[in-house]
């Protein structure tokens, strides 16, 4: 805000044309502020592609038949076509999650057989993520449910293309957003110490053989040393943030860890917590895909939902296929 003192003189002459102006910070008013901007990445790693992307252009495109169940919300989302990462589809039908958000050629860099680069959620992060608890939230699905979509530990994936490990415990999550397990501050600063103490010994252990292994071995050790310098920030940010306590809940805790859509609609719930509390302000998903096909085999009592068979071959394998998308518009 301005310091300018403005004189009882210059006021009362101001009064006649008040009414047309604006409120001025010298009068004392504030600004509104923007609403911070905020993102989040969902990615379901199978799908029926030939019944998804729409074949028209424009506002008033029509909608395909996987999409009619968004007939409702047409006018508050766009859909963008032309993104398929066609490098990385050549070394493998399933790797979609894995490039989602990096669009990177894994097999750019000569004597890699993979190589990642920075998922654009985590570029997002550094420059949404300065003023909250938490830079970024990457959420997963348990390994088991994820199979198929390609590799890595969610959709995130570090500056070094390293994967970012994902949360896919609903309890752990309402507790990073919420809890501090009733530990004093005192008790909390010690474990941080503890945490930075183990860190420091494996740094200095690793440093120390590094000079005596192969070049192959020392760009291992130099991948985990960029791991290292992650652990590193995290624990600096923990620090910035371990005198200002957490958000009182606004979400009743999980008693346990859900699976299916039970746990999809959980891990969704959790994540407007995180944005209605500014916790965090971008988000990444990776969802899970077999887990809610074997719930819709169950459903409708045809195993040819499966998701490979959708995936590759279209509906057309499947009767339940259909049924899943009238149950979904009803």
């Amino acid at each position: 805000m301005m310091n300018t003192k403005i004189s009882r003189r210059a006021l009362l002459q101001g009064v006649g044309a008040s009414v047309l102006l604006p409120m001025l910070e010298s009068f004392g008013a504030t600004a509104l502020k923007a609403p911070p901007k905020r993102l989040i990445f969902l990615n379901f790693g199978y799908g029926p592609s030939k019944s998804w992307y729409p074949t028209e252009a424009g506002k008033n495109f029509k909608l395909p038949e996987a999409m009619k169940p968004l007939e409702d919300l047409r006018d508050s989302f766009s859909v963008i076509s032309n993104l398929t990462n066609l490098k990385s589809s050549n070394y493998g039908s399933h790797w979609g999650s894995t490039t989602f958000l990096t669009g990177a050629d894994v097999r750019r860099t000569p004597g890699r057989i993979f190589h990642n680069s920075i998922s654009c959620d985590q570029v997002a992060a550094e420059h949404l993520g300065k003023d909250t608890r938490f830079s970024s939230l990457s959420l997963t699905a348990p390994n088991h449910s994820v199979e198929g979509a390609g590799i890595g530990r969610s959709l995130a994936w570090d500056a070094n293309g390293n994967p970012i490990q994902g949360t896919s415990d609903h309890v752990a999550l309402y507790h990073q957003l919420f809890g501090d397990g009733g530990m004093p501050l005192d008790q909390r600063r010690h474990l941080l110490n503890r945490k930075r103490s183990i860190l420091d010994a494996v740094h200095s252990d690793a440093k120390s053989i590094s000079g005596f292994v192969s070049k192959g071995d020392k760009d291992k050790i130099e991948e985990y040393f960029d791991v290292v310098r992650d652990i590193e920030l995290r624990l600096k940010r923990e620090e910035q943030w371990i005198e200002k306590p957490k958000p009182k809940a606004i979400i009743t805790e999980p008693e346990k860890t859900l699976g299916g859509t039970q746990g999809v609609e959980m891990m969704f719930d959790l994540m407007c917590a995180a944005l209605r509390t500014d916790s965090t302000r971008v988000i990444s998903y990776r969802m899970p895909t077999s887990c809610l096909f074997s719930e819709f085999e169950e459903e409708t009592g045809d195993s040819a939902v499966g998701a490979h068979s959708m995936t590759h071959y279209g509906p057309k394998t499947s009767n339940a296929y259909k049924q899943l998308i009238w149950r979904d518009q009803k």
